[in-house]
């Protein structure tokens, strides 16, 4: 299964957290591959504003062509199922998250810093498009296993660069002591999880109010890492 592409957000993957524009009517000048592009991504959005608004249940082929503006014959030209352009919408969204978590933090700042950094950054992101991070924090689980699989792909990413990133501090600060690899991934999931529960009550811009949470429960594992017998 593939994972989110780390690298800059490409045009599909900024059509996520921004409302794509319809193709002019009439005679134009743009590529065919501008006109996949644009029809991709109207797709997408529309499939994640049904699923932020009403749950997988209501993500139906023909409200989503409608929203889009496109034909069901444009959707089957791009997408096999409703299944597979949730996936491509979601790791497309995932990309963007991947990026704005991916920030410099000299390793001689510390592993506090470096947390708080980055979950600004991560916030920061969920705050910019709230129906996304509903769609696919909230309910994209329900979806099926390839979508909980997909999940799991990113927070195996994520946890992947909390490691890289410890492993740097650490040859700065001894301090600090070795994490299993599970306990990145668990640091992952937790943070997730939490959110998700916070979405239930909360819009994503006001997740800033437990960032300070967040930033405690990250750094008292891996600083009190050192403190439990090897």
């Amino acid at each position: 299964m593939s994972t989110p592409n780390p690298t800059a957000p490409s045009a599909l993957t900024a059509s996520i957290l921004e409302e794509p524009q319809r193709l002019p009517r009439g005679p134009h000048r743009l590529s065919r591959d501008e006109v996949a592009a644009s029809q991709r991504a109207r797709l997408q959005r529309a499939l994640t504003r049904l699923l932020a608004e009403g749950g997988w249940s209501e993500v139906k082929i023909g409200p989503m062509c409608s929203r889009a503006g496109v034909s069901r014959g444009t959707f089957y030209a791009h997408f096999k199922s409703r299944e597979e352009c949730l996936l491509s919408a979601y790791r497309d969204w995932a990309g963007t998250l991947v990026s704005a978590i991916t920030v410099e933090v000299p390793p001689q700042a510390g592993w506090t810093a470096f947390v708080a950094t980055t979950l600004d950054a991560y916030l920061g992101a969920l705050a910019a498009d709230p129906a996304a991070t509903r769609a696919f924090v909230v309910e994209m689980d329900a979806a099926g296993p390839e979508a909980r699989a997909a999940r799991r792909d990113s927070l195996n990413l994520f946890s992947t660069v909390f490691a890289a990133r410890h492993a740097e501090i650490r040859s700065v600060d001894p301090s600090l002591a070795p994490i299993p690899n599970r306990v990145y991934l668990a640091i992952a999931f937790a943070v997730r999880e939490l959110i998700r529960d916070e979405l239930e009550h909360r819009e994503p811009g006001e997740l800033s109010e437990i960032r300070d949470d967040l930033v405690f429960f990250a750094t008292a594992i891996a600083e009190g890492a050192a403190a439990v017998p090897a």
